[in-house]
């Protein structure tokens, strides 16, 4: 058992936020761009409908930040942890794609720097590690 002691003084405490939601940041849209011209740059001669590709480059963060065990990995881990729950998750949403867009997930499923370069945008836009409401840690 550990004792604390608090010195005798007047002080403030912060309250703590309630509820722990999960939100995805509104990227700023000239950041965006800059991915998606990054994307075109290096990986433009791959696609058949570059249009399509650059649609599921954007709506893969947010079909990832929904995954359960990435939610999970970002409330009660670390960063490195909840990386891997993202890789996880990013792969199960290109897999379920696959049907919508065979080149993009032949593309990811055969190309490392396409897949390095996917992974590290969705995280990136994704990432936000997740406070647990305040009566996930029963007293001791």
């Amino acid at each position: 058992m550990i004792s604390i002691q608090m010195g005798d003084a007047d002080a403030e405490i912060e309250p703590i936020p309630i509820g722990g939601t999960f939100f995805i940041k509104e990227p700023e849209m000239e950041y965006l761009t800059e991915i998606i011209n990054e994307f075109h740059k290096r990986f433009g001669g791959i696609w058949t409908n570059e249009d399509e590709a650059k649609e599921l480059l954007v709506a893969l963060p947010e079909r990832v930040a929904q995954n359960e065990g990435y939610q999970n990995a970002q409330r009660n881990s670390d960063e490195q942890n909840s990386r891997i729950e993202c890789e996880d998750a990013l792969k199960a949403s290109v897999l379920d794609m696959m049907t919508v867009n065979m080149e993009f997930y032949r593309n990811y499923n055969s190309n490392p720097e396409f897949r390095r370069f996917l992974s590290d945008y969705v995280f990136s836009q994704t990432y936000r590690p997740i406070a647990p409401p305040p009566d996930a840690h029963p007293q001791v």
